[in-house]
């Protein structure tokens, strides 16, 4: 379990601490105390800190207090201690709540009789207690997808002693964030902290949303992917895990602006075959996050015909493509026509002339004759159920391999 800021208030040197505002805010993830210096931070944290600052030599007028709690927001900090004294007064920290409860950051009134070193110290030592307390239901997720037939006798016994149920089947989705590299490079070179650092607080913070989501959710995670398994035993359980990847998803993507978050569910799948749902989640990513239009969340089971491509050798799908569209994909490159795309499109929108005309921002005329060019090159009519089958299976699948190669 991660420290969070709500987490703080029941610790052996912060029995005196009041929350005084931003209680929505209690699920931040806390990764290091923090003793406010200088009265703009925007410089000098990333995430997860939680701030300590008692106003001494330093601007604690009202203005300058809400542009720090305005910063620390911006900055995704855990919360912010304010140490009262004879500048900041009771009433002054109070007078915050407004400006704290708007921005969901949660602010806490310390004792000015409270030693900083030994709250410092439990809080520090808390953090390291918490990130290395063995893993082991974190792995186990692991361990049912790549672990091999022996062993899982030993899967069954350490999930039966972590009081997880592998009675009912489970369905794997992956969240997958397209840009978390260039996303952290960027982070870490704006603001001088080194990628790991950014790296370390992006998973604490994944991991505090997905618990606050579901803390039976099974986790792994890999680079820029997150898996997840939840037992399904009926319709309902479906509906709620499709809920919660969506809010997952929407989560990250508020939290860390700019990111792309997307994510995909396989079927469901007893515990002995779970890497079943494993897989399908992952070749429905494979496919669906490279569309032009993508959806937030997509299940396996509407990825349609290419289900049936995946298990199709890749010189099969070739041959059949040569054998239905290589006449007009070798127009297309002599000429550079575009019937491939003209036709595409013609069969998203359902081979309707004039909805397919204007997609293509050309006159309906000029798709008649493209269509008619078509025929031409094939040698069959469009109007021969057959041919029109077989020249959108082949569009498909080119679509399917063109996108499995990027």
């Amino acid at each position: 379990m991660l420290l969070k800021c709500g987490d703080i208030l029941s610790l052996r040197t912060l029995k005196e601490l009041k929350l005084v505002a931003g209680e929505d805010g209690l699920d931040r993830v806390v990764t290091w105390p923090y003793i406010v210096q200088t009265n703009s931070v925007r410089m000098w944290i990333f995430g997860g800190e939680l701030l300590f600052f008692g106003g001494l030599g330093l601007r604690s007028d009202y203005d300058s207090l809400v542009q720090l709690l305005e910063e620390a927001e911006e900055k995704h900090a855990a919360g912010v201690i304010f140490m009262a004294n004879e500048v900041m007064t009771p009433e002054l920290i109070r007078s915050l709540k407004p400006a704290a409860d708007r921005l969901g950051m949660p602010v806490f009134e310390l004792p000015r009789e409270s030693i900083l070193v030994e709250i410092t110290k439990e809080i520090s030592g808390k953090i390291f207690e918490e990130e290395n307390k063995p893993p082991l239901a974190e792995h186990l997720l692991e361990r049912l997808c790549f672990g091999n037939a022996e062993a899982i006798n030993e899967i069954v016994n350490n999930a039966a002693y972590l009081g997880i149920d592998l009675s009912v089947p489970y369905q794997v989705a992956v969240i997958y964030i397209d840009n978390l590299n260039a996303y952290l490079s960027r982070m870490g070179s704006e603001h001088n902290h080194p990628l790991p650092s950014f790296l370390t607080f992006y998973r604490q913070v994944a991991d505090s949303i997905v618990k606050r989501y579901d803390a039976s959710l099974l986790t792994m995670h890999d680079d820029n992917r997150i898996y997840l398994a939840r037992k399904i035993g009926s319709e309902q359980e479906q509906s709620q895990m499709l809920q919660k990847i969506h809010g997952i998803c929407e989560s990250i993507n508020g939290y860390f602006k700019g990111l792309d978050v997307y994510a995909c569910l396989g079927g469901i799948y007893s515990y002995a075959t779970i890497r079943s749902s494993f897989l399908e989640a992952e070749r429905s990513l494979e496919l669906t996050c490279r569309l032009t239009t993508k959806k937030r969340v997509s299940l396996y089971e509407d990825l349609g015909v290419y289900q049936l491509f995946f298990h199709m050798k890749e010189e099969e799908l070739e041959r059949y493509c040569r054998r239905w569209i290589g006449e007009l994909e070798a127009y297309d490159r002599k000429s550079g026509a575009e019937l491939i795309r003209t036709m595409d499109v013609f069969f998203n929108q359902r081979m309707n002339l004039n909805d397919s005309a204007a997609a293509l921002y050309i006159h309906r005329n000029t798709m008649n004759l493209r269509i008619a060019r078509v025929e031409k090159i094939l040698g069959k009519s469009l109007k021969d159920a057959e041919t029109l089958h077989g020249l959108l299976v082949g569009i498909l699948i080119r679509n399917y391999l063109d996108r499995k190669s990027v």
